[in-house]
C-alpha cells in the first residue's frame, strides 16, 4: 500500500511537512497546499518555499484553469528539482469555484478537455519528463456527471487520479459516494487512489473490504487529527504516543514562531491544529477552549501543558467530522 499525506490550506504546510516526516513519517508523499499561479507563475516567496522541501517525496499542488500559467509554473517547479507535480480539481471553496478553478472546472469538461491537450502538448517544452496527477471530485451537483469526467481524464497520460467521492456541493459532508469510486476503479485507464473519510485504522480497513483492489490511499483530516495514523495502518505504532504528539507540537510551535512572529496569527494555526488533534484526548473540550482563548504564548503554552498533563489519550480517539 502507498500512502499520500493530503494537503489542508492553512495547517500542513512546509513547516508541518518537514516535522511530520522528520519525527513521525509513515509516508510515502505529501501533497502541498495548493498554488494559485498567476501570469508569472508562482510567487518568488512560494519558490522559496517549496525549495527547502524533500523532491523525493513532497508533490506540489497547483489551482488553475489557464493553461500558460500552469506550464510557467511547471518550468518554475521542474527547475527546482521537481519531476511531479498534481492538479487541484477537487477544492469546493466558493470563492475558488465561482472562478471555475478546483471543484468548479467540473461543470465545464469541454474546457478541461481543452486544458488538458494544451497542457500535455506543451509540457516536454518546458518540463521534460514531468508527471502529471489529478486530485478530483466526482462532480459539481450531480453523480451522472462523473463518466463524462473520467471520459475526460482517460484521453491524457496522467500519472494517477485521486478520487475524493464526494461532490463538490457536498464539501465535506455526508458519506463519500462510493458507487462512483467504484465506477471509477471499473473504468479508470489510469492508477487510482482512494481519499475520503479515513479517520481511523478502523476506518481503512473497511476501505479495504469495500475495495480490495485499492493499493493508493491519501488521508488528510485524520491525519492532521493523528499524526500517527500512518504508522498504525502500517502495524507499526509509536510506543510513546503522547511523547511523540508533545514533541511534534514543540517544533511545530516553535518553527512556526520564528516564521509568523509571537502574535495573533501564530495563536490562530496552533489552535487551528486543536481543532483536528483535541478529538484524541479524553474530556478534552474545556482544555480546547483554554487553548482558543489564549491570548498570548503564555497562556497558550500553559494550556496545552494542562492538557497533555490532565488529560488521558482515548484507546480508539480520532477526527470526528462535524455533522452539518
Amino acid at each position: 500500500m502507498i500512502f499520500y499525506f493530503a494537503p489542508l490550506e492553512g495547517l500542513t504546510g512546509a513547516v508541518y511537512r518537514r516535522a511530520h516526516a522528520a519525527m513521525v513519517g509513515g509516508v510515502d508523499k505529501y501533497f502541498t497546499p495548493f498554488y494559485s499561479p498567476g501570469s508569472v507563475g508562482l510567487s518568488k516567496k512560494e519558490i522559496a518555499e517549496l525549495d527547502g522541501d524533500d523532491r523525493a517525496i513532497t508533490v506540489p499542488q497547483l489551482l488553475t484553469k489557464r493553461p500558460a500559467e500552469f506550464l510557467t509554473a511547471v518550468g518554475q517547479l521542474y527547475a527546482l528539482g521537481y519531476r511531479e507535480v498534481n492538479l487541484n480539481f477537487g477544492c469546493p471553496s466558493g470563492t475558488v469555484s465561482a472562478k471555475h478553478k478546483g471543484a468548479g472546472f467540473l461543470q465545464l469538461p469541454d474546457d478541461m478537455c481543452t486544458f488538458f491537450k494544451e497542457i500535455f502538448a506543451g509540457i516536454d517544452g518546458v518540463a521534460p519528463g514531468m508527471q502529471i496527477s489529478v486530485k478530483t471530485r466526482i462532480g459539481y451537483s450531480s453523480e451522472d456527471a462523473f463518466p463524462r469526467l473520467l471520459e475526460v481524464y482517460n484521453q491524457f497520460p496522467i500519472k494517477e487520479l485521486i478520487v475524493h467521492p464526494r461532490l463538490r456541493q457536498d464539501f465535506y459532508r455526508g458519506h463519500p459516494r462510493y458507487g462512483s469510486y467504484a465506477y471509477a476503479q471499473e473504468n479508470a485507464a489510469m492508477p487510482l487512489c482512494y481519499n475520503g473519510d479515513i479517520f481511523s485504522l478502523a476506518d481503512y480497513e473497511a476501505i479495504l473490504q469495500r475495495f480490495p483492489a485499492t493499493t493508493r490511499v491519501m488521508i488528510g483530516r485524520g491525519a492532521v487529527a493523528d499524526p500517527t495514523l500512518f504508522l498504525a495502518i502500517r502495524g507499526q505504532p509509536v510506543a510513546d504516543k503522547r511523547a511523540c504528539l508533545r514533541a511534534l507540537h514543540d517544533r511545530l510551535l516553535e518553527e512556526n514562531s520564528r516564521r509568523m512572529g509571537v502574535g495573533n496569527n501564530l495563536l490562530c494555526r496552533m489552535a487551528d491544529l486543536w481543532n483536528y488533534q483535541i478529538h484524541l484526548f479524553a474530556g478534552a473540550e474545556q482544555a480546547r477552549r483554554r487553548i482558543r482563548q489564549a491570548a498570548n504564548l503564555a497562556e497558550y503554552r500553559a494550556a496545552v501543558a494542562t492538557l497533555f498533563r490532565e488529560h488521558s489519550l482515548l484507546p480508539d480517539g480520532a477526527f470526528v467530522p462535524p455533522q452539518k
